[in-house]
């Protein structure tokens, strides 16, 4: 795996807008590893706390206390994973292969409060996770079923979506109950929902693949 200097994903990271001599720096503060699927990344190394940005692949991240644990939001190449808590509580499971750098996380604040370029990237990093998480609680309060649905796949559309012969593919493994929880809803309500967004021919399905034949009539959903 490359530094951050060359980077293949770094144009899509909080890291975008740094110079050499700021990648140099936080190419010799993190190290990489790598994540079967089903495995659950670790925040801490050497008992030290800390956070990931993903060079490669996809996790689902969620928050678990006492009572209840759910499915917040899909990662995938140069997003952040567990910068905004330090309280223990973030959960992270590996879609398929992940490749990712970890970030000790004091250090790296030490070096952030020295550099507007770096603070600048991960704010922006973060406003877009709290715009994911924003979505997601009024859809979940306002939207029927069928709405939430819609709107999960126009969202995992925008941001995994790649040009298919049907339309547009939703490049991601997640599974029905990882989809089921991001729409707010049980397997079977899922199920019933995509076979219809497929008989009116909104969703093309291969398998767990999902493709979005008709974005017009999905976006139509999302405004009822």
């Amino acid at each position: 795996m490359p530094g951050c200097k060359h980077c293949t994903v770094r144009s899509r990271s909080a890291f975008q807008n740094l110079n050499d001599n700021d990648c140099e720096k936080i190419s010799k503060m993190h190290h990489q590893k790598v994540y079967s699927a089903g495995e659950k990344l670790s925040f801490q190394e050497n008992k030290e706390d800390g956070f990931y940005c993903v060079q490669q692949g996809h996790g689902q991240v969620g928050y678990a206390d006492d009572y209840k644990s759910g499915v917040v939001r899909i990662c995938g190449p140069g997003d952040l994973i567990g910068y905004e808590t330090s309280s223990g509580k973030i959960q992270a499971l590996a879609l398929d292969q992940m490749k990712v750098c970890f970030f000790p996380r004091n250090s790296f604040l030490n070096l952030q409060k020295n550099n507007s370029d770096i603070a600048n990237g991960v704010i922006q990093s973060l406003v877009r996770i709290i715009g994911v998480k924003n979505e997601r609680i009024i859809g979940l309060e306002n939207h029927s079923i069928k709405n939430r649905i819609a709107a999960t796949l126009v969202s995992l559309m925008k941001k995994f979506g790649t040009p298919s012969e049907y339309g547009t593919l939703i490049d991601l493994k997640i599974d029905r109950k990882t989809l089921a929880k991001l729409a707010g809803t049980v397997v079977e309500s899922l199920a019933r929902i995509l076979t219809e967004f497929e008989n009116e021919k909104i969703i093309v399905r291969e398998g767990r693949k999902i493709h979005v034949a008709d974005k017009e009539k999905l976006l139509k959903y999302l405004a009822m």
